[in-house]
Formats: C-alpha cells, sequence, structure tokens
C-alpha cells in the first residue's frame, strides 16, 4: 500500500503565532526542500512591511546562516534595492543605524503585540520588541 501523502499544512500548528511557527518549520516534512538542507530558512522581517520579498528555496549561504537573501542573490537583490533608493533596514545591527524608536513606540507596539510575542508581562514583551528593533538598526531612546 502507498503511504498517506503529506503537505506543509500537516506541519502547521494551529496555535502560538510566529514564535511556535518558527519551531515547527524546523521540523516540516511537507515536501522534499528539507531532504537536501541542514534547517529551514524562516522569513525576517516586521508584520508591517508593505514590501516582502519571497526566494523560490534558500540557497547554499541561507542554509548554513539560516537566514534569507544573505547569499549571491541576496547581495544582488540589496544593489538594485539601493540603485533604485529603497532604504533596507541595518544590514549591520549594533553598527549602522538606520532609524529610532522611542520607548513610548515600543510600549505601544508591545502592548499591541503582546499575544502573539509569549510573554507573561508588559516589561518582557518591551524587551522582545526594544531588542528586534535593535537588531533592525533602529536606536531605542527616551
Amino acid at each position: 500500500m502507498k503511504p498517506q501523502a503529506t503537505t506543509a499544512a500537516d506541519y502547521v500548528p494551529e496555535t502560538g503565532g510566529l514564535p511556535v511557527l518558527r519551531k515547527a518549520v524546523q521540523e516540516c516534512r511537507g515536501c522534499d526542500l528539507y531532504r537536501h538542507a541542514s534547517q529551514a530558512v524562516f522569513g525576517e522581517g516586521p508584520r508591517s512591511a508593505t514590501v516582502v520579498f519571497i526566494g523560490e528555496q534558500p540557497g547554499d549561504e541561507e542554509d548554513r546562516r539560516g537566514r534569507p537573501f544573505v547569499g549571491p542573490a541576496g547581495r544582488l537583490l540589496d544593489r538594485a534595492l539601493e540603485e533604485a533608493g529603497i532604504e533596507l533596514g541595518s544590514g549591520t545591527p549594533n553598527k549602522k543605524k538606520v532609524g529610532k524608536v522611542t520607548r513610548a513606540q515600543v510600549k505601544k507596539i508591545a502592548e499591541i503585540k503582546m499575544p502573539d510575542l509569549n510573554c507573561d508581562t508588559l516589561e518582557s514583551a518591551m524587551k522582545m520588541v526594544a531588542g528586534a528593533a535593535r537588531s533592525m538598526g533602529l536606536e531605542v531612546v527616551d
């Protein structure tokens, strides 16, 4: 008898938001992409993004580093966006700052995003949001 086919849908958790999905994607066997990869490469960036880029499948460098668009195609994409005058987040967090966010803004974002952050307190949610902001090249100011 032939085994029942599976899809990626069989591996998608019903609840838990992005943190749970990020973990579940590492166990996904819904297609053959996992067979020749060392890890799944989860997306990055803010939910509020107005443009999202989706790659066909991770290349060797993305697979090794676990980050999207860090290989040759990603560098080509970065150059094209730069030439088009489209500003990106910082590619070198904690070195190149691309903007600022106030602690009041961090608090507001944390209040809105708290159900998705898997945090028990507003303070811990604020720490997560501030860390994410810094990782995007934003300076958190008073």
